[in-house]
C-alpha cells in the first residue's frame, strides 16, 4: 500500500516538458563563408556548414536552421537573394535550389537540365527584373 502511496504522489509531481521550436537556440560553427546576399534587413551568409543570417538593426547572428532542414548536404557555394521576385537561391554540390523568402518548400534544378555537369563552372548568380543570371565564366545562362 505504501508503495502505491509513494508511486501516485511521484506521478502527480512528475514534470512532463513540452518544447517547442522556440524553447532551443542552436549554435554552430559555420565555418568558412562562401557568399554574401543581403535580404532586406538581413545580411545571409552561405557557409561551410550552413545558411547564417545577421539583423543589421538587432546585431543578431542566427543560424538559419528552417532553411538548411531539408538539404542532404550542410555545405552550400553560393545563396542569392532575388529582390525582384523575393526568391533566395542556393548553389549546392548537388543542384540549384530556389524558394520564396517565407516558404518552407525548395524547389531543385538539376546541373543536366542546364547543360553543367556539376556546381564547379559556376562562379555567380545575380538577377534583375527579368531574369536569374548563371555567370560561367565564358557565357551567361
Amino acid at each position: 500500500m505504501y508503495f502505491i502511496l509513494v508511486l501516485f504522489i511521484s506521478f502527480s509531481f512528475n514534470q512532463n516538458f513540452n518544447y517547442s521550436s522556440e524553447d532551443w537556440f542552436t549554435i554552430s560553427n559555420p565555418g568558412y563563408i562562401t557568399s554574401i546576399s543581403l535580404a532586406g534587413e538581413e545580411v545571409l551568409f552561405s557557409a561551410e556548414n550552413g545558411i547564417y543570417s545577421y539583423n543589421k538593426y538587432t546585431s543578431e547572428l542566427l543560424f538559419l536552421e528552417d532553411f538548411v532542414r531539408n538539404f542532404e548536404t550542410k555545405s552550400f557555394h553560393m545563396i542569392h537573394y532575388d529582390v525582384f521576385r523575393d526568391y533566395l537561391w542556393v548553389l549546392t554540390e548537388e543542384n540549384i535550389s530556389y524558394k520564396p523568402y517565407s516558404s518552407t518548400f525548395w524547389r531543385t534544378i538539376d546541373f543536366y537540365e542546364l547543360d553543367l555537369n556539376n556546381h564547379y563552372s559556376i562562379l555567380n548568380l545575380g538577377s534583375n527584373s527579368e531574369y536569374l543570371f548563371i555567370n560561367l565564366g565564358s557565357d551567361i545562362l
